[in-house]
């Protein structure tokens, strides 16, 4: 028979044997107490490690971490890389830059003309921002840090020297002399290197087929052309650029568009500024017999107006248009057919209004009035695009619904200020029987009685922005305009 052998066993350890004597609702809550225990020593230690972090100055790598976490002190950050600047304006400079590790922001240093120091103009989460309130054509120097937490990356870093662009000129006179020459004046900037006159013909589409004039310094404001052709008509604009790195960057003047036409040019420079003055306007002609016993009584007064007058409507009224061009009254538009409002009114009715106007009066409007009165800023966008202000009104006359030259007149002597522009219609008889009332007692009141043109020429002291609204023209401060969106 072989040997029994004998199997030791080992004794289990005390701790299990103590476990494996407990019932399972004892083990549960000794097992959670053990928990517990564990969780409150390393939130200790973590409270331990926090509050003996250090703080104060930079270390080695120029990481500045006063006041901050054991997180931020550990973060090791870099120089920014990459700055450009990828576009500028008067008011602003946009840059951006390439990440950096680790980075929770980013800070942008700017000094100003004038200063020794850099200071933070920006503060930024991504890696690209637009520093904004800045002098227009001045030279700026700048730089990006990193940072994270309140550690910042101060060691390193490089200075970009960048510049604003000049303010756009203002055109403040274009007119035609009595030789058919066209001359152009705008305002000054001294912070300018100089201004380049840019014109062509107004049926092309750019300026890269016309010509130009360069006048250097930027004090001188004015030019004369000598060079066009009689009776065509001209787009101009006014760029003040500065140099830098031998480039010219430039900021360029709305367009404005002037016929080589002496006749029936009233000059601007004839307004007093200094006293009263308004607008009287007229919708929806040409044509009727009230249309030229309205021009009777402004031709016997020596007045201006402006007439807003439907495309549709001129043909076979030649004479009247002809007329007015010589009287110096402006000519206005006011759509094709008057018969859409608001955002309805689109591109062609404006356009098709306008070319009808240029081919019977051979002008071209300088004023636009949409139907109703209600110029959104969709319709404002399009007199941009066709190089005219549009103009509302602060009086209205009642005469489309008065039929009442008294009535007529008092709603509009009642209340008349300077600079109001006042809505009346070339097309009833009342109207003309009250005009032949009011434009006497104006000028006996002193007002001076101009075209739109005029009023916010003599107000503001620069020509009529292209998709522009004016409303009541008081001064400078008080336009009360609205712009397009363009």
């Amino acid at each position: 028979m072989g040997q029994t052998r004998r199997i030791k066993r080992k004794k289990k350890p005390k701790i299990i044997e103590f476990f494996s004597e407990m019932d399972t609702t004892k083990l549960i809550l000794s097992i959670t107490t053990i928990a517990v225990i564990l969780i409150a020593i390393v939130t200790v230690v973590i409270i331990i490690a926090r509050d003996s972090g250090v703080s104060g100055d930079p270390d080695k790598s120029g990481n500045s971490s006063a006041g901050s976490s054991d997180n931020a002190a550990a973060v090791q950050l870099t120089a920014v890389e990459g700055v450009e600047v990828v576009g500028t304006t008067e008011k602003s400079v946009s840059l951006k830059w390439k990440k950096t590790n680790s980075a929770e922001g980013y800070k942008v240093y700017v000094k100003h003309p004038q200063s020794d120091t850099y200071k933070v103009e920006q503060d930024s989460k991504e890696t690209k921002c637009t520093v904004e309130g800045l002098e227009q054509g001045e030279t700026y120097s700048l730089y990006v840090t990193p940072y994270f937490g309140s550690n910042e990356y101060t060691s390193d870093y490089s200075i970009i020297k960048t510049f604003t662009l000049p303010s756009k000129p203002s055109v403040t006179a274009l007119s035609t002399d009595s030789d058919g020459s066209i001359k152009i004046e705008w305002t000054p900037n001294e912070k300018a290197a100089g201004f380049r006159v840019d014109y062509k013909k107004a049926d092309n589409k750019n300026f890269a087929t016309g010509d130009s004039q360069n006048i250097p310094g930027g004090i001188s404001c004015s030019a004369k052309f000598s060079n066009v052709e009689m009776y065509q008509e001209y787009d101009f604009r006014v760029c003040a650029y500065i140099l830098s790195n031998g480039e010219k960057y430039e900021s360029a003047s709305e367009v404005y568009t002037v016929s080589a036409d002496p006749v029936g040019n009233t000059p601007d420079e004839i307004i007093d500024p200094d006293k009263p003055m308004v607008a009287l306007t007229f919708d929806d002609g040409p044509g009727w017999d009230a249309s030229e016993q309205i021009l009777d009584v402004l031709e016997e007064n020596n007045a201006k107006a402006t007439f807003f007058m439907i495309g549709a409507n001129i043909a076979g009224h030649s004479d009247n248009l002809k007329r007015k061009v010589e009287l110096g009254m402006e000519l206005g538009n006011h759509t094709w057919a008057h018969n859409k409002y608001g955002t309805e009114v689109n591109l062609e009715e404006i356009t098709k209004a306008s070319e009808e106007i240029k081919k019977v009066s051979g002008r071209r409007p300088t004023a636009f009035r949409t139907t109703g009165g209600d110029t959104p800023k969709e319709v404002l966008s399009l007199c941009k695009q066709e190089r005219i202000p549009a103009y509302n009104w602060t009086i209205d006359s009642g005469d489309w619904k008065e039929k009442d030259a008294d009535k007529i007149y008092d709603n509009v002597m009642k209340n008349v200020k300077d600079g109001d522009i006042v809505r009346l219609h070339e097309v009833y008889d009342c109207t003309a029987e009250a005009v032949a009332k009011i434009v006497p007692e104006l000028k006996s009141r002193g007002f001076q009685i101009v075209t739109c043109r005029q009023l916010v020429i003599a107000k503001t002291g620069a020509l009529p922005v292209p998709g522009t609204e004016y409303k009541f023209v008081k001064n400078m401060d008080n336009l009360n305009n609205k712009k397009s969106e363009d």
